[in-house]
Parts: structure tokens; C-alpha cells; sequence
């Protein structure tokens, strides 16, 4: 039986005008959904939604999201930022570096 005092998340920002889900991702194990918003105008965010329908602004560092993936066994977002050419983490927000030799 469905709990009739659940809520769920039916808006994910109050932008209507060109908003577009961008990206989606999710996991399982966490019960966490990350969801990237954009419009035309320079407007960016990204939610998290978790197993009880709570939605949360997600702090992001650089723009121009893409690629992005949670890591399944923490509630941890990795993202590309296209526009800086930069990779970030979440909890805690971080540049990841890379040695490329």
C-alpha cells in the first residue's frame, strides 16, 4: 500500500521558460538522483533528490555541464565541466587533477 503522506518531486526548479532536463543519473544503492537543468539563457542547476523525495540545490563549480555520473556506493557526483575542460566531485566539492604522463 502507498503511503498517502509521501510527496513527491513533480517540479524540479521554478523556471518554466526553456528550462530543459539535461541530464539525469541515479544509484540504486544510495537511492539518489542527480538531475541537470539548462536553459538557453545561461541558466544552469542541478538537483539532488533522494529516497525521500527531499530536493536539494547542488553547489557547482565551473558551467556548462555534461557527462555526469554518481558513484554507486556514495552519494558522490562526478562531473565534466565542458566549458573550463575541468572534471569535478561533489561532498567535497573538488577539481579532480590528473597525471597525464
Amino acid at each position: 500500500p502507498k503511503n498517502s503522506a509521501t510527496t513527491l518531486v513533480t517540479e524540479i526548479c521554478d523556471f518554466k521558460s526553456g528550462m530543459k532536463i539535461k541530464n539525469v543519473t541515479e544509484s540504486v544503492f544510495t537511492s539518489v538522483y542527480y538531475v541537470y537543468v539548462s536553459n538557453n539563457e545561461g541558466y544552469d542547476r542541478c538537483y539532488r533528490i533522494d529516497i525521500n523525495n527531499d530536493k536539494f540545490d547542488v553547489p557547482l563549480k565551473g558551467a556548462g555541464m555534461e557527462n555526469m555520473k554518481v558513484i554507486p556506493h556514495k552519494d558522490r557526483l562526478i562531473y565534466d565541466d565542458v566549458v573550463n575542460s575541468s572534471i569535478y566531485a561533489t561532498s567535497p566539492n573538488t577539481k579532480l587533477k590528473f597525471n597525464t604522463n
